[in-house]
């Protein structure tokens, strides 16, 4: 194993040390993976969620082979991007103390121990535009929050001044979508062995919702809301192939819907 990382990586020479963390490291970030899944922390996150996840954990591993002091600006914009990410995590894993405390505590003290090594990796004998830089991606998800609570907010407060039964002119925008979609497609907070669980994972609905004291704006059952959505976003899915949430895929509630796309 040892071999086969210094020959993929072109490494001339790998302590043993280095390689049991590496190793430790995989192992942990794999375990992460699999507790997402078995969990719904974050079963299928949005393309640029995904992509956004897979750099930062891909550049975590990268440090510990490559110079970073020789990228002093890429270092500390990836190291803060690495860190207002996992800060997100973080805080969606902790919303529910219990779950946070008991099932969750692994994943906690993995997101707690790449912060720390983040922390010291950006401000420990760096150079000041490494540390400069490293702000800037975390000022940059604060700015991203805010606008996503104000979008939410307008949103909602279209969604609560409009009749119910004018619901099907609410406006065909990412923002209503996601509300009306919110429950049964997109979901909003970590589920725990409940066999039934939203399988989509949008951080910009989690902010909006955040900066909105988690307040659903929409006063329909579930199955209203999924037919409602199914008007009004006809070319949608309104139905995700979920694997962990065996009740969701076979749930009475889809029964006379067309198919999902």
């Amino acid at each position: 194993m040892k071999k086969l990382l210094k020959t993929f990586l072109g490494i001339e020479e790998l302590s043993d040390v280095k390689f049991l963390n590496v190793l430790l490291e995989i192992i942990a970030l794999y375990f992460l993976y699999r507790c997402s899944l078995e969990f719904t922390a974050f079963c299928y996150p949005t393309a640029w969620a995904a992509v956004v996840f897979i750099y930062c954990i891909g550049f975590y591993l990268a440090t510990f082979f490559f110079d970073t002091a020789k990228t002093p600006i890429f270092t500390g914009l990836s190291f803060g991007l690495l860190f207002t990410t996992f800060i997100y995590l973080l805080i969606f894993l902790g919303e529910e103390i219990g779950w946070f405390i008991s099932l969750g505590l692994p994943l906690g003290l993995l997101v707690f121990h790449i912060l720390s090594r983040t922390i010291v990796k950006s401000f420990r004998k760096t150079e000041k535009i490494t540390k400069y830089s490293f702000f800037v991606p975390l000022v940059l998800g604060f700015v991203i929050a805010f606008i996503a609570g104000q979008e939410f907010k307008k949103s909602a407060t279209i969604i609560e001044q409009t009749p119910v039964e004018q619901y099907e002119n609410l406006p065909n925008d990412f923002i209503t979508e996601h509300i009306v979609g919110m429950h049964f497609k997109y979901y909003t907070k970590t589920c725990v062995w409940d066999g039934w669980r939203p399988p989509v994972h949008e951080p910009l609905l989690v902010m909006g919702l955040w900066m909105n004291n988690m307040s659903d704006p929409l006063q329909l059952s579930l199955r209203e809301r999924v037919e409602l959505y199914v008007k009004l976003f006809p070319d949608k899915p309104y139905k995700m192939k979920c694997s962990c949430g065996s009740v969701y895929t076979d749930d009475e509630l889809w029964d006379g819907l067309p198919p999902s796309k």
